[in-house]
């Protein structure tokens, strides 16, 4: 039976004290159970952007009504004492649910709701419209465990938002009440005054308009509410709620919604659940992409541009407003008006990505690429093959450093009307679970100079690929000479985008990027030294998931070489004295258990620290980025870290631990303030993704998981790793693998941001 918002219902209590409403659902407690009079009423929405009206909305489709009370439910904490502080402590001792009372005419007079009588303070929690069982929790849970890890259901679209009764829908709503004591006469709320319930999730309306010159030819195509919270909250109402509204990034409880058309009116009305996120630093609405926290939730608009219907996307985070709020509050209303005057720059602005062709211009080994998000939109990259010149033609010759052929068995000079053929070494690039075979659009090229300005005929220094909605993986690519491999570059094909500006927050290790976050660790390197404005990926180089078994793993990298070596088959290895240059033209050919095998080419063998870059020191103009050396394996703005990164992961026992074995993914997590804080500064996780090492000298290698010691990842350019075991007491950080053959392990690696 349908009620309206302001009409509040009494339970009176009858001079005779008749019993006690029976409730439907399990009822649990103990004591005395006793008649209360129950006075509710539903509260309007409150304003959550300025200038928002609000009224009475209209009825949804299908009868619903977003202000409806369907059933009841009831939960009863009593308090330890009365003292405020402590009533997180408060145990619950009754829980109640009613369902079917309801007649024709409304609440009978004389039907009471039963509690438990109690002498002490009590917070009353009040529930409308949920489901049949959904409260039903251990007598003695405390509120505070109750809102930490009990108050909420999972959704998994937006129809569950929904108690649904017959063709009638009702949203969730609640409310709370402290009582002095509980007994016979004990009235929740009052007729003048009844217990206001208010809506468990927020209504979301944007308009979209487009308003951009016809010469942009701009056309908004679909839209997509992203990051919607799958938390269904019981309890919103109660002191305490926003303290435990957390987001955990291990788990994070997140969906993006179809993307839909765009309604003629470009009006799009959305119930989504709370989303708590905080409020972020920025100084326009041009920054406030690049303060996003983790799981925020944004609305995105898809689009195409030009002559050519070039994709482009535009992304707004929600909140109390478009610059630093990203606070989704329970029972507000929050009004968005996003119109388009014009395409956009997205060197200037955070909240547009452009989709046009991107020539990637910094020389680099690895290239972070992403795929675009909807089935009609392809992305191209392009990125310069400059690096094969630098690194074989003598100083002086054709933009020349290492001046490596000298040491081949032809030397040779390449020109800019040198002609180069592509390869694909290996591909693990996947769509749908299927190989996709057909991202390499070049197939060959002439010259290396991407700067020429004065090109010869047929002049072509880039490769150029092509990206799918869909596609994630990794691939390696090469370019090749008289039939030999001159250079070759890792494509990482993933949604993660670290490349965010950022600014370090004291006490705040875990910052939100897209597809995934950066990190932080506590150390002394990480506040006071080498790391002290510096982030690290939160996920090993080539891996598409930062959590999970196989896809966290990443790739292994050999100290000194650039290209990744894939697990399981597709490599072979060599033992032998074979140099730099082996390594380039063999990418797939994993070197090991030589002493000094990198002497082969003595004057790329130097400070360690260097990767065996005489030139190191002195990047920066010469088409290599500064403090990287030419070997690094990591993408432009990222290198390898250096010594020591880990020293200070520090351990302990109990709530001081710092570090865990897990077994749900098998790996590490580190809590980098202790496991008391986790809830404030989040979890980091290490990934056990095994190592590749020559066994006992001899000739065969080995793929995969050590029995007890598992290597997680290559940290440092000195060949420092971080080793983790099953047994905390074996936790060893910083193992150094030797000066004299750094060859003979093969680890996984993190980034670090250069500065």
């Amino acid at each position: 039976m349908k009620r309206t918002s302001i009409i509040a219902f009494l339970l009176a209590l009858a001079a005779c004290n008749p019993a006690a409403l029976r409730p439907d659902g399990p009822e649990r407690g103990e004591g005395e159970s006793v008649s209360v009079a129950l006075h509710l009423g539903v509260a309007p929405l409150d304003p959550g952007t300025p200038g928002t009206k609000v009224d009475r909305e209209p009825d949804l489709d299908g009868g619903a009504d977003w202000q409806e009370i369907r059933n009841v439910a009831l939960m009863q904490f009593e308090w330890v004492d009365d003292d405020p502080d402590h009533v997180l402590q408060a145990q619950l001792v009754g829980q109640k649910q009613y369902f079917d009372h309801w007649s024709s005419t409304g609440l009978e007079v004389g039907e009471n709701f039963a509690l438990v009588k109690s002498d002490r303070k009590n917070t009353v929690l009040a529930f409308a419209n949920i489901a049949k069982d959904d409260i039903s929790f251990p007598v003695g849970t405390t509120l505070g465990s109750f809102l930490e890890g009990m108050n909420a259901s999972t959704i998994d679209g937006l129809d569950d938002i929904w108690y649904t009764a017959g063709d009638d829908r009702y949203l969730r709503m609640s409310g709370s009440v402290v009582l002095d004591g509980v007994d016979f006469g004990s009235e929740v709320g009052s007729a003048s005054s009844p217990l206001q319930l208010k809506r468990n999730c927020a209504k979301v309306v944007v308009k979209v308009k487009n308003e951009a010159p016809a010469a942009e030819n701009l056309i908004l195509r679909n839209v997509q509410l992203c990051n919607v919270s799958r938390k269904l909250y019981f309890a919103t109402q109660v002191a305490g709620f926003a303290d435990f509204e957390t987001y955990s990034p291990r788990t994070p409880l997140r969906m993006d919604l179809p993307v839909q058309e765009i309604p003629a009116d470009g009006t799009l009305t959305y119930y989504i659940p709370a989303n708590l996120r905080g409020k972020n630093s920025s100084g326009s609405q041009y920054d406030k992409n690049r303060h996003a926290p983790l799981g925020a939730t944004c609305f995105r608009i898809y689009a195409t541009y030009g002559a050519d219907d070039t994709p482009v996307c535009y992304t707004y985070y929600l909140g109390a407003d478009l610059v630093s709020d990203f606070n989704v509050e329970p029972n507000r209303k929050y009004t968005y008006e996003l119109t388009l005057t014009r395409k956009g720059d997205p060197s200037h602005d955070s909240r547009i990505e452009d989709l046009a062709e991107q020539r990637l211009d910094i020389d680099a080994n690895c290239y972070l690429l992403h795929p675009p998000k909807l089935d009609w939109q392809t992305r191209y990259y392009a990125f310069p093959v400059r690096r094969a010149a630098v690194f074989w033609n003598a100083p002086h010759t054709n933009m020349g450093v290492y001046d490596a052929a000298r040491q081949d068995t032809a030397p040779f000079t390449l020109e800019e009307t040198t002609a180069w053929t592509t390869e694909i070494v290996w591909n693990e690039l996947y769509k749908d679970g299927v190989l996709v075979d057909d991202f390499l659009l070049t197939d060959s090229g002439q010259g290396f100079d991407p700067d020429n300005t004065d090109p010869p005929a047929g002049h072509q220094p880039w490769i150029r690929v092509k990206l799918d909605a869909g596609v994630k993986g990794n691939a390696l690519v090469a370019i090749k000479y008289n039939g030999s491999i001159l250079w070759s570059w890792h494509l990482w094909v993933t949604d993660y985008d670290p490349d965010v500006e950022m600014t370090p927050v004291e006490r705040t290790y875990i910052y939100a990027v897209p597809g995934g976050s950066l990190h932080r660790y506590n150390g002394n390197l990480w506040t006071t030294g080498a790391y002290k404005d510096a982030f690290i990926m939160d996920r090993n180089l080539g891996a598409t998931a930062a959590i999970g078994e196989y896809e966290s793993h990443g790739f292994y990298y050999e100290p000194g070489r650039k290209d990744p070596f894939r697990y399981g088959s597709g490599h072979s290895s060599l033992k032998a004295t074979k140099g730099v240059i082996y390594g380039i033209r063999n990418p797939k050919v994993f070197l090991y258990n030589a002493v000094d095998s990198w002497a082969a080419y003595g004057s790329l063998l130097s400070a360690v620290e260097n990767w065996f870059d005489p030139r190191f020191q002195q990047h920066g103009g010469d088409h290599c980025e500064a403090d990287k050396a030419i070997y690094d394996p990591c993408p432009p703005g990222w290198r390898l870290p250096l010594r020591y990164t880990y020293q200070d992961l520090a351990t302990g026992s109990g709530d001081a631990r710092h570090r865990e074995w897990t077994l749900e993914h098998p790996g590490l997590n580190y809590y980098p303030e202790g496991y008391e804080n986790e809830a404030f500064t989040g979890t980091i996780y290490f990934p056990a993704a095994g190592e590749i090492w020559a066994h006992n000298g001899g000739d065969n290698r080995h793929w995969g998981y050590p029995s007890r010691g598992i290597q997680l990842l290559q940290a440092e350019q000195s060949h420092n790793y971080l080793i983790v075991t099953e047994d905390a007491d074996l936790v060893q950080f910083n193992v150094d693998a030797g000066y004299n053959n750094p060859t003979g392990t093969g680890m996984s690696v993190r980034c670090v941001r250069l500065r």
